[in-house]
């Protein structure tokens, strides 16, 4: 299967409640933050959501104020960075001219500098059913999934939560057929799911 190109935003709030709870700088200025339920991946623990940063250039904002960069940043100071994001929900991906827009709650905002065409993959979100959506020069749905993601999801009973049916409606969702067929696919759930599950 080939990757299929996405429209210029992807709202995830509006289809997926995927709250942070840890992160780590992992090497250089990749980092990782974890999202969602805490599943066992042979032995250690990841969320059934994870975005990865593996792009050179990045900052971290709150309230429009720098708190971080892929400059300045050490394994230490990043800890401090990471509490800013427990607990926050993430709300939209964007791609915007030369730049990979990532929102948080509370105004936390991951901004991603694109340099010409890049070779590698800026970022890389892996969601709960094991679908993949990264960024290069544009957000892509990659033609791979995550087998142990894909394995849980097919066991669980339980499926992704909404907020309601009138916040995709107003969430501008404009992506191309065959993701919006992966997202239907999911059999969303009934408010009543608690929104921590994913």
């Amino acid at each position: 299967m080939g990757n299929t190109k996405l429209s210029k935003q992807l709202p995830i709030s509006s289809l997926v409640m995927l709250r942070c709870w840890g992160g780590e700088l992992v090497y250089g200025s990749i980092c990782r933050f974890e999202l969602g339920k805490k599943i066992d991946d042979d032995g250690l623990t990841i969320g059934s959501s994870t975005l990865w940063i593996d792009a050179d250039n990045w900052i971290i904002k709150q309230n429009n104020r720098e708190i971080a960069s892929s400059n300045e940043i050490a394994v230490d100071s990043f800890y401090q960075v990471i509490t800013h994001f427990l607990n926050q929900k993430l709300k939209s991906i964007e791609k915007n001219k030369n730049k990979i827009k990532i929102s948080f709650e509370k105004k936390l905002e991951i901004i991603i500098s694109i340099d010409e065409t890049p070779e590698f993959d800026l970022m890389t979100l892996f969601m709960p059913d094991g679908q993949i959506v990264y960024g290069r020069d544009n957000l892509y749905l990659s033609g791979q999934k995550s087998e142990v993601r894909s394995q849980i999801w097919k066991k669980s009973p339980l499926k992704l939560p909404i907020d309601n049916e009138q916040k995709i409606k107003n969430s501008g969702l404009n992506l191309q057929n065959k993701f919006t067929l992966i997202i239907n696919s999911m059999k969303l759930a009934n408010n009543n799911i608690r929104d921590n599950y994913v």
